[in-house]
């Protein structure tokens, strides 16, 4: 696998739903959110006099995720892009912070935007009427490749 080429990266963005993002991967077929740590639930009485929880990190192998998936898995020269998304499916059983987005079976509209402002990809789902939101906020440095990763894509509006 080459990055750019079968996959782009993101480091430190923001996701829309949590709003911490550890890592954006993008393939041509799916969006993986990666989160860098899991809630923790408090106990019941604690939860509902404190807005506070205890957080874990995700790890692999000792390794937060990213730096794993970036420095171990990505850069594995026998790993095709087709294997890298059945770990990822696996990996997702494991950990269900992340989010994985199909971008052909999920989505209604999907769209990269790159400027000097910052960087973001917009998505609708299929079948929700919702109006059109900043899905992840890209990281500075990764925003332009992101964008040209999918300027051809025909998903892309």
């Amino acid at each position: 696998m080459e990055q750019n080429r079968d996959y782009v990266i993101s480091l430190y963005g923001l996701a829309h739903q949590d709003g911490g993002l550890e890592l954006f991967i993008g393939t041509n077929k799916y969006l993986f959110l990666i989160p860098p740590y899991k809630k923790l639930e408090e106990s019941l009485l604690k939860s509902s006099l404190s807005s506070t929880y205890t957080i874990e990190r995700y790890s692999v192998n000792g390794k937060p995720i990213a730096e794993y998936l970036m420095e171990d898995k990505l850069n594995d020269s026998n790993l095709s892009i087709n294997d890298f998304e059945r770990y990822m499916f696996d990996l997702k059983k494991e950990m269900d912070g992340i989010q994985i987005i199909d971008i052909y079976n999920d989505l209604a509209y999907f769209k990269v935007r790159a400027s000097f402002l910052g960087g973001s990809v917009e998505i609708n789902k299929t079948g929700k009427m919702t109006h059109l939101k900043p899905f992840t906020i890209l990281g500075k440095k990764y925003k332009k490749q992101v964008k040209e990763f999918y300027s051809n894509h025909n998903k892309v509006k």
